[in-house]
């Protein structure tokens, strides 16, 4: 997943979300109203419409897709947004692989890809960084009290030293919790050692050099 990069706090896919930077970028900014989201909220949501009323209807409201892991806001890595502004993105939206598919929900757009660009690979709880080969930062792990498997699913101990890793020496000061304040770390290391000089947004050009500093660790280590 990528953080919008003009809307903190709202994900996508990385395709979908570097295909609707590029938009913004092209065409100015958008209102965006929700990106990706867990399958809690989009319950929360379903229970929302179950629950009926004015302020849980149209405008406010539109019909959420059920059951919640089955949301395009949910599933594929969220590929899914809804936006303020519609009737503007719908005139520009073809180029970059956003679709408006359900012609009664007007704000909801989903993104079906662009010719020629390649899916990246979806997040999941074993692996959460989206990278196809983890083991190398699992090695970097254990070097940090991980004490882990090199079995390419990331989990507790995997996360508790790798998080030291970065405490050690790039200023992580999280909870071992993949987000924004270790994706910055994960960044800082990755511009100190790797070349990388992007920002701390985790996209495909950040995951290629994470990869490059996985598998060159499990090589070495």
């Amino acid at each position: 997943m990528a953080q919008l990069k003009h809307h903190p706090g709202f994900e996508l896919r990385d395709d979908a979300a570097h295909q609707f930077d590029r938009a913004e970028d092209d065409h100015g900014l958008f209102t965006v109203t929700s990106a990706k989201r867990t399958e809690a909220a989009q319950q929360i949501l379903i229970n929302r419409w179950d629950q009926g009323g004015v302020f849980n209807r149209p405008p406010y409201l539109y019909a959420p897709a059920r059951p919640a892991a089955s949301s395009p806001h949910v599933k594929d890595g969220g590929i899914a947004i809804d936006l303020g502004n519609w009737q503007s993105f719908l005139q520009i939206c073809k180029p970059y692989g956003f679709t408006h598919p359900i012609p009664s929900d007007l704000v909801h757009f989903e993104f079906h890809g662009v010719a020629g660009a390649p899916i990246p690979p979806v997040a999941s709880g074993s692996n959460p960084f989206g990278i196809g080969d983890i083991r190398g930062l699992q090695k970097i792990s254990n070097i940090y009290g991980g004490g882990t498997a090199i079995d390419n699913a990331w989990g507790p101990k995997s996360a508790k030293g790798f998080s030291q890793f970065l405490r050690t020496h790039y200023q992580y000061v999280g909870n071992n919790v993949l987000g924004p304040v270790m994706w910055a770390a994960i960044a800082r290391w990755l511009r100190a050692r790797w070349g990388y000089k992007g920002n701390d947004v985790p996209g495909p050009i950040m995951r290629a050099f994470l990869q490059k500093a996985s598998d060159a660790n499990f090589a070495q280590l």
